[in-house]
């Protein structure tokens, strides 16, 4: 019962956390549903994690633990968003202009990650996520820092850069702000079937 509580208590923390993001930084209605999508994704896996009989335990097949996972999309936001504040300062000029061919490309990436059962390698430039048990209640503290980070940029992100493509996909390609944020989601949810998978293994 303690433990539920103290789950309960931690997830609240998170929803309220992100929903001060929300007034702190005024933005733009679509990257506030965006924004809104993304952070109950992100509850939902992080709770998915919680569950787990052991959170930092690795399957047989060798695969990640659940603290992992969480490791590994808290490393791959916390680089694109450090390039979305260093976009946000550029002129629009300087950004790759976004077409059809950007549209069309965000929606496959949109449904590649969204097939049941799909995987995917890791982008090499992305280190194996750290190995070692953490509580998750800390992975959470750093993806709300985070999250206020992108609650930032959000708020700055001038009208002039929205048809301009601001982060590269190793995958998609050129991506606008508002794909590169259902990215987020999509990744984010991706991966909860992937702690999913793991819930079976551990209990099996």
């Amino acid at each position: 019962m303690k433990q539920l509580q103290r789950d309960s208590t931690a997830r609240i923390y998170f929803a309220a956390s992100l929903s001060r993001v929300l007034p702190a930084y005024p933005m733009h209605a679509h990257y506030r549903i965006r924004f809104e999508e993304l952070t109950a994704a992100t509850e939902a896996l992080l709770a998915a994690v919680e569950a787990l009989p052991h959170p930092s335990a690795r399957p047989a097949d060798g695969g990640w633990s659940g603290t992992q996972v969480v490791r590994h999309l808290l490393t791959a936001e916390t680089g694109i968003v450090a390039l979305l504040e260093k976009q946000v300062a550029r002129p629009a000029a300087e950004l790759p202009a976004a077409g059809l061919g950007e549209w069309l490309r965000g929606k496959l990436l949109s449904w590649q990650l969204g097939r049941a059962g799909k995987r995917f390698k890791a982008p090499t430039r992305l280190a194996e996520p750290a190995g070692e048990a953490v509580e998750v209640e800390r992975l959470r503290r750093e993806w709300t820092t985070l999250r206020q980070r992108l609650g930032r940029v959000l708020a700055d992100f001038p009208a002039s850069h929205t048809s301009r493509a601001v982060f590269q996909h190793p995958r998609a390609g050129w991506l606008t702000l508002p794909q590169t944020l259902r990215f987020f989601t999509d990744h984010v949810r991706h991966h909860q079937q992937q702690v999913g998978r793991l819930a079976a293994a551990l209990r099996a």
